[in-house]
């Protein structure tokens, strides 16, 4: 059964799972032999969540139905009354997409992280962004799945490509490093690791990561505007169509499902411009002029040892 999804989709459907039947068990006592009665007990379960108001249930409610349809495929085309819940939950509150990171703004918070001493987060930043990078395949790179290659026949004279092991949406796939300056940063972070393949590139946890772009933004100033370490990948996709890529070129690099809605969420042109208006002069100027000697720059700040 678990060879249909992913192993971390399959954890997540079991503990989404377990949390029903413990409630199902204990609070609502309704029997689950037949699908009426399972769309009878996921409908209590579904509004005890509701009554607790939070989007976070709201996402527990839906993977509670998911995880349902996976362990009992006999219910499906059943679940009826809990199907029109989540449907009017959504409604009701529609979720609110991440707001997109601008570069400007990126290479604002990198350098932030980088003048606190969080050089390898600055430059993951920077990847990430650039290379649409989910949190978690950033944070699983080894030195070793950085590819540089040099073919003169076919291609770009040269050109360096991250191997994502593992994926969201597959194994094995991949993604070219576009920013050359990026890329730059990227060859110096290297020579640090020579001769030490295996090593994880960038020594920090995803939960760690998370805690630096919280604190970076904190004091930045930041934090109202509601960027989360996933406004990376918004904002690389929103700065890839402003830039007139096509949608489907951003559909291969941000490596989407083909059969996947959710990039349009991404695409942010306008939200993009709005915010930059809300970041004050103070912090764009300081912005332009990181951007005016880029690789310079946050050469300087991300290894302070060379300087």
């Amino acid at each position: 059964m678990g060879a249909r999804v992913a192993p971390a989709t399959v954890t997540a459907y079991r503990q989404a799972y377990d949390n029903f039947q413990y409630y199902n068990t204990h609070t609502a006592q309704q029997n689950t032999e037949t699908p009426s009665d399972m769309d009878t007990a996921l409908k209590k379960y579904i509004i005890h969540l509701y009554e607790s108001s939070t989007t976070k249930h709201r996402t527990a409610a839906e993977k509670a139905f998911c995880a349902i349809l996976f362990f009992r495929p006999d219910v499906k085309g059943y679940l009826h009354y809990s199907a029109a819940l989540l449907k009017g939950w959504r409604t009701l509150h529609p979720s609110k997409s991440k707001p997109p990171l601008t570069w400007p703004i990126t290479v604002l918070l990198a350098s932030t992280m980088a003048s606190y001493g969080y050089f390898d987060a600055g430059l993951a930043t920077l990847l990430g962004f650039d290379c649409l990078l989910r949190i978690s395949e950033f944070c699983n790179l080894r030195v070793a799945d950085v590819i540089k290659w040099d073919n003169r026949i076919v291609g770009p004279a040269s050109r360096t490509e991250l191997r994502l092991r593992k994926t969201k949406t597959g194994k094995e796939q991949s993604v070219a490093i576009w920013n050359e300056d990026v890329n730059h940063l990227l060859m110096i972070h290297l020579e640090r690791y020579r001769g030490s393949p295996a090593a994880k590139l960038f020594a920090f946890n995803s939960q760690q990561y998370r805690a630096i772009v919280t604190n970076c933004l904190s004091i930045l100033k930041l934090d109202h505007l509601g960027f989360t370490p996933h406004s990376l990948r918004h904002g690389g996709a929103t700065q890839l169509l402003r830039q007139q890529h096509s949608v489907s070129t951003i559909y291969v690099r941000g490596r989407w499902s083909p059969t996947s809605t959710t990039i349009l969420t991404y695409l942010q042109v306008a939200a993009a411009a709005s915010l930059d208006l809300q970041v004050t002069d103070a912090h764009m100027t300081q912005a332009s002029i990181i951007l005016n000697d880029f690789r310079v720059r946050m050469s300087v700040l991300l290894f302070p040892e060379l300087s």
